[in-house]
Order: structure tokens, then C-alpha cells, then sequence
């Protein structure tokens, strides 16, 4: 289900308030500039009991040399995601792994 953008932004919704149907419900939400998916009781369509609310698959075959000849580096890299997240008031920036956070000052993160 999508949510329209005439629809009042001062309308919520929460998900354990929903009626579980079967496979799942999900709403996109992309009102006022902000995505927000929110998920309730996702099914896997491929695997039984591996449930999630979103599932990025990604493969890639790309090789060293067609890369360099198409003007991209020597050394192809492929992700799944890529995040860029910038606090750019020089704020603190939380990053969060698991169940530990982790709170730094810094304004660039590598990892």
C-alpha cells in the first residue's frame, strides 16, 4: 500500500495496530521528502521461515579488465548499500552495530 502525498502528514499509523493478513502488509510512505517503509508479519517468497521486511540480492560479475577499459577504476567493488550520511551542523553522529552504539564527534567515518 502506498500512502498519498495529499494525505495529512499529522496522520499516523502504526503497525502492531494492523490486521495481519496473509503474507504480510507493507506501506510506502513518502510524504513531506521522507521514504518510510513500515512492515508487518513479512513472508519470504523464497525461503520458509526467513521472514524480512526488505531483502536486497545482488550479484555481480564485472571483471578487473572490462571495468578499466569502460573508464572505471582496476579494482571493482559491489555493495548491496551504500549509506552516506553527513551531520552537517558538526553535531555528534551515532552509528549504531547490533545492539552497541557507538557515539563519535567526528565528522567523517570510515570503515
Amino acid at each position: 500500500m502506498k500512502v498519498e502525498h495529499s494525505y495529512p502528514v499529522g496522520e499516523n499509523y502504526a503497525a502492531s495496530t494492523w490486521n495481519s493478513g496473509a503474507g504480510g502488509t507493507h506501506i510506502e510512505d513518502d510524504r513531506n521528502g521522507q521514504r518510510r517503509d513500515t512492515y508487518f508479519n513479512p513472508t519470504s517468497s523464497v525461503e520458509a521461515g526467513v521472514d524480512a521486511g526488505q531483502v536486497i540480492d545482488v550479484t555481480s560479475t564485472r571483471n578487473s579488465q572490462a571495468e578499466f577499459a569502460a573508464g572505471g577504476s582496476s579494482d571493482p567493488n559491489s555493495y548491496a548499500l551504500s549509506i552516506v550520511h553527513r551531520g552537517v551542523t558538526g553535531g555528534p553522529i551515532c552509528l549504531q552495530r547490533g545492539s552497541e552504539v557507538f557515539l563519535t564527534s567526528r565528522r567523517t567515518i570510515t570503515r
